[in-house]
């Protein structure tokens, strides 16, 4: 979780426990048939991507036992045939970006913050082919009527109004957000009222940073919730002086710059 910090890269295990929470609050207010799955982020894994599984029989076992791991071996959950929207996050060349089918039509769609002028084939097609074959593979085991659609149709890549050309450290911040607020829109009619990069982005960044921290957090789902909120309360009663609690804060603020400069200065000193 510290890596939610600003000007931190997030970890891969931050995004899988937000998928977690976005999965938990899905099951719990979707009762329909139009559902999302959020999968996490080594649904393909890294010896598949970096070419050191390159049998693609062992590929599709891998793919299915992880299958199974994530639907806990529910041959109805696996069939996928209640679901609409499956989302893919993905982890290549250290950056993040987002892989969504729409199970009812077929099609998918990369959602990527990085502007970088690349087109599907040089930037995307390695590792969103393995994917799309792997998980049309997955859907004919169980006969989805998509499952060739999954593999054969077109993805599109959205051109994003709040896309970057010059930030390498916020991938998974967006990825985030964009796995929390995506509901099929097209990019011409989505609108988050996120800022442009001209327009600055870092505040807003930072309050997407925060917003995230709190909602795992503090999420039921999490089982620390009530440890943290009860450290929380407790901070409260003990500092009921606003000048003292802020005095408090920037004390606390205070130790973790020295403790993280005495470390430093420890690491130079035994090179």
């Amino acid at each position: 979780m510290q890596t939610l910090a600003p000007t931190l890269k997030i970890e891969a295990n931050v995004i899988d426990s937000f998928a977690a929470v976005l999965n938990y609050e899905e099951k719990k207010n979707n009762k329909g048939v139009r559902m999302k799955h959020y999968f996490h982020t080594a649904m393909i894994l890294k010896d598949m991507i970096e070419g050191k599984m390159k049998n693609e029989k062992k590929q599709i076992q891998a793919f299915h036992e992880t299958m199974e791991s994530v639907f806990k071996k529910d041959e109805t959950a696996m069939a996928m045939q209640h679901i609409e929207w499956a989302f893919f996050p993905i982890i290549a060349h250290h950056h993040y970006y987002l892989v969504v089918f729409n199970l009812f039509k077929g099609t998918s769609v990369i959602i990527d913050n990085s502007i970088s002028g690349a087109n599907y084939d040089s930037k995307y097609k390695h590792v969103c082919d393995l994917l799309k074959n792997l998980f049309s593979k997955h859907l004919e085991r169980y006969k989805h009527p998509k499952a060739s659609d999954v593999r054969d149709k077109k993805t599109t890549i959205m051109k994003l109004k709040w896309g970057t050309k010059n930030n390498e450290v916020d991938c998974g911040v967006f990825l985030m957000m964009h796995m929390e607020n995506y509901n099929g829109e097209t990019a011409t009619k989505w609108n988050l009222g996120f800022p442009t990069e001209e327009e600055n982005q870092t505040i807003e960044l930072i309050k997407m940073r925060v917003k995230h921290t709190t909602k795992m957090l503090m999420h039921e789902v999490n089982k620390n919730r009530a440890m943290m909120s009860e450290n929380a309360h407790q901070f409260a009663r003990q500092y009921t002086d606003k000048d003292e609690k802020q005095k408090m804060i920037k004390e606390t603020s205070r130790r973790r710059k020295l403790n993280k400069m005495l470390s430093m200065f420890q690491v130079q000193f035994r090179n």
